[in-house]
């Protein structure tokens, strides 16, 4: 049920003290002329570039685009890199080649077990890149193992819908609360 999965998302302490977290993140990145990476394999991806355009277009309110890059929309690349590397390494090999210590990378992963995001994560922790998972309700999960910030779903959520539902929300914020500095 949707409405009561919001319910324990409002209610959930931890989460909403995570996306204050990673929101003060996101706008101290973006003031010190970084950029905003997006990750995220099938719904997620289709998040992953939903939250990006929010960042370089507006979400409500007009404002100045903000550097924001969804890793894995440059067909071309990501064929490349599947072919020669391995499909583990789409996302990793386009940070290494555009990423720097000043940015920030937030991936979404419903199982937290992604290899290409696990991958994504070592190589940003690697760059010295900041890193925040948007994640199912499995704290131990790998990915979980690579990440700075981390915003489990609540353990209610065990339906991949329910989970991506939450995590366009939290996203949401980000825009919102990330980008009122520059409003």
């Amino acid at each position: 049920n949707i409405a009561l999965t919001f319910s324990y998302l409002y209610q959930d302490q931890i989460i909403l003290e995570e996306i204050q977290n990673i929101s003060k993140k996101l706008s101290e990145t973006l003031k010190k002329g970084g950029k905003i990476f997006f990750a995220g394999n099938g719904g997620s991806f289709a998040d992953a570039q939903h939250l990006t355009a929010e960042f370089i277009c507006k979400l409500n309110s007009d404002r100045n685009p903000l550097p924001a890059i969804a890793l894995g929309t440059n067909s071309s690349s990501t064929t490349a890199i599947g072919n020669d590397y391995g499909y583990d390494y789409i996302f990793s090999r386009e940070l290494e080649a555009l990423g720097s210590s000043q940015d920030f990378l937030i991936a979404i992963s419903t199982s937290g077990n992604s290899k290409n995001i696990i991958n994504l994560l070592k190589k940003a922790n690697q760059l010295k890149i900041s890193t925040a998972l948007l994640t199912g309700p499995i704290k131990n999960s790998e990915a979980c193992l690579h990440s700075e910030f981390i915003i489990n779903s609540p353990e209610i959520c065990k339906e991949t819908l329910e989970i991506q539902q939450l995590h366009i929300a939290i996203g949401h914020y980000f825009c919102i609360i990330g980008q009122s500095d520059f409003i």
